[in-house]
């Protein structure tokens, strides 16, 4: 797939999904307590990181979204990689989309989405507090109780 194929591929995924393209992010905010935000950072090869966020606070008007850096919780996405690595292959979060077709990269679009991201949108703080021992291991350890904090129902 070449760089292109591959951003219009992600920009279709996204907006399917409810999110809108603001410059070079996507948003979605169904909930006034809660944002997410995903962002496509070039990698120094030819390849992506298909990072996303969840941002904790008062959201109700949209037209002042937070800056990449005011993030609350931070994840990737993962693909099942090209390279073998001691004859196995693993999860690997940069995407060498020169590599892989649109089928072998949305399986893993879509688990992500409907187990991570769609419930928590949808549900809001609690499916967020549910499911932080997912995001427990990229976060600083300053950060947890911050975050813990701000998800108190």
């Amino acid at each position: 797939m070449t760089k292109q194929d591959f951003l219009d591929f992600c920009n279709a995924e996204f907006i399917k999904r409810g999110f809108k393209k603001k410059r070079n992010k996507y948003y979605r905010v169904d909930r006034s307590d809660l944002l997410c935000m995903i962002y496509l950072q070039k990698s120094m090869a030819e390849a992506y990181y298909i990072n996303y966020y969840f941002f904790i606070g008062d959201y109700k008007d949209v037209s002042k979204l937070p800056s990449i850096d005011e993030y609350d919780i931070y994840e990737r996405f993962a693909v099942l990689s090209k390279d073998l690595d001691e004859e196995e292959c693993f999860l690997t979060a940069c995407i060498e989309y020169d590599l892989y077709t649109k089928e072998e990269i949305k399986p893993f679009l879509d688990k992500e989405f409907e187990s991570y991201i769609i419930p928590v949108i949808e549900r809001g703080k609690i499916e967020l507090q549910n499911k932080l021992d997912h995001y427990l291991p990229t976060m600083f350890p300053e950060d947890v109780e911050k975050v813990t904090g701000k998800l108190e129902i």
